[in-house]
């Protein structure tokens, strides 16, 4: 924002960004700083229609990106098996396998669990089509070839290995429904 001078009243206008930022004045529309900035951004970076992709738990956790699913899941897994469940809350968070992470690791049993979202892993049950673009941005086919490959690496590292699909966690009876939907 400018000065202006003062009018013949004596006072002086403010000036408001017009042009460069369209028409956006923060002193009437924003309290501070960083909402300034926020109304900024989607006024003049954010496309029409673009949804926020917002964390499920929102910004604030444990720095491992893990779903309520799954960590829902591995609960219910443990205590139906008896097994202690290593994941991104325990204390030292996700196992590592090279550069990946293993959703759950049971040490007792050397064996690894890996909790594949329909969406983020492209389930070929749910999203069949290969070129169907997902919301990362990449198409299924795609995505189901790098998964392939990370699944691939870490099976060659830990054999024992058991994958379960968002879709079919949701459709085992009983306990697991009951306890993954609050």
């Amino acid at each position: 924002m400018t000065k202006r001078p003062a009018g013949p009243d004596g006072k002086a206008d403010r000036a408001a960004y017009k042009t460069p930022h369209n028409g956006i004045d923060p002193v009437r529309h924003c309290v501070t700083i960083a909402s300034a900035c926020m109304r900024h951004f989607r006024t003049n970076h954010l496309k029409p229609g673009h949804w926020a992709l917002v964390p499920e738990k929102g910004y604030d956790s444990c720095g491992d990106n893990q779903s309520e699913l799954a960590l829902n899941f591995m609960q219910w897994y443990a205590e139906k098996h008896g097994v202690r469940i290593q994941n991104a809350f325990s204390a030292d968070g996700e196992k590592r396998v090279g550069n990946f992470r293993l959703d759950g690791w049971i040490e007792s049993q050397q064996k690894g669990l890996e909790i594949h979202g329909c969406v983020w892993h492209a389930c070929a049950k749910c999203y069949p089509d290969d070129n169907e673009v997902l919301t990362c941005g990449k198409s299924a086919g795609r995505i189901r070839e790098l998964n392939q490959k990370r699944m691939d690496f870490i099976v060659g590292k830990i054999p024992n290995v058991e994958v379960f699909w968002q879709c079919e966690i949701e459709a085992m009876p009983g306990a697991v429904t009951d306890k993954l939907r609050p």
